[in-house]
This record gives C-alpha cells, structure tokens and sequence, in this order.
C-alpha cells in the first residue's frame, strides 16, 4: 500500500469523524495539510493547521514560511519572521533565496532596524518593569513597506511616462516645421 492510499484513508477518516485523540508526527500533519487542502477537506485542513501551530518551534523559520505561502496559512508568517528577526544569526544567501525578494529585503530590514535599536537585546525599563522591546512594529511597519512600495513605484513610472509623453508632445514639431514650447 503506497503512502498516498494511507493518508486517503486517514483523510478520508478523519473528515467524518474528527477524533482529537489522534496523534501524528509533524512531518505526517504537513503532508495531511498538503492532501486535506488539494481535496478540499475543510476538517482536517482545520485539523491540521491547529496540529502544526501547535508544533511551529520545530520547523525552521524559513521552511515556516515556505509552508504559509504555499498552503495559504498567514497567521504562520508572523511568528516565522519573529523568530528571524530577532536570532542572533545573520540571514544566509541560501536562507533568502528560499522567499520572494521583497519580503527577504523585508526581513532583513527589519532585523537590521530591530538589532540597531536593541543593542543585545538587553531588558530595558518600561512602566514599572523590565521587559524586551517586541519586533512586531518593526515588522509590521516594513511589511507595509513592502507592500505600498511596488504600489508606489509602478504610479512613479506611470507618472514619469506620463510626463515624457507630454514633453515628446510639446516638444514635436508642427506641420510648417516650428516647435511650440509653452
């Protein structure tokens, strides 16, 4: 019997009957996820998605994210670029190649901001407590960035057409040989 009839079957059982006593590995609920969501089984998508966040420290950051994008699971990327943000370890060439590079140029300002105003990482005092500065604004203000920026630069270019059709325009001669500039 070949793996793809096993988790068939296991899909096709627990669709119908969701039984929250049943235990698998990590590698066996991504492969559950990837079946479930190909087969529209919205259970055990469930199902599996709340197995894996349950287990998300056991999966390298990057492959996180690799897993969020490809079986559309956002609430995975957030705590995926945390976990990258604030590591010691510099983000390889391997490692950002492994995204789309807008959001490797994401990740690394944003660390590159959230270790430039966290020297070591050190507690700082805040409000009557010690406590660590959280990297979700930073995240979350480049992630807008990252998603305003191809916006913002494709209305540029529009705009700079825009402006050199004009100019080519004004800038044309007329039928008796004379240029007209306003």
């Amino acid at each position: 019997m070949c793996h793809l009839e096993v988790y068939h079957g296991l899909i096709t059982n627990l669709n119908f009957r969701m039984h929250d006593d049943y235990v698998a590995s990590l590698t066996d609920w991504i492969a559950i996820l990837s079946i479930s969501t190909r087969l529209i089984f919205d259970k055990v998508r469930e199902r599996a998605i709340k197995e894996i966040t349950a287990q998300l420290d056991q999966i390298e950051p990057f492959e996180l994210i690799g897993l969020a994008i490809k079986f559309d699971v956002e609430q995975w990327l957030k705590p995926a670029y945390r976990r990258i943000v604030t590591r010691a370890n510099l983000i390889t060439h391997a490692e950002a190649a492994k995204v789309p590079f807008p959001m490797a140029v994401m990740l690394m300002r944003s660390r590159e901001q959230f270790w430039k105003n966290n020297v070591n990482n050190q507690p700082v005092y805040r409000g009557g407590g010690y406590t660590t500065i959280s990297p979700d604004p930073i995240i979350d203000a480049e992630i807008r960035l990252m998603v305003l920026e191809p916006t913002e630069a494709a209305r540029r270019r529009s705009t700079a057409r825009s402006a050199a059709v004009a100019v080519s325009a004004a800038a044309a001669p007329t039928s008796a040989g004379v240029y007209f500039n306003d």
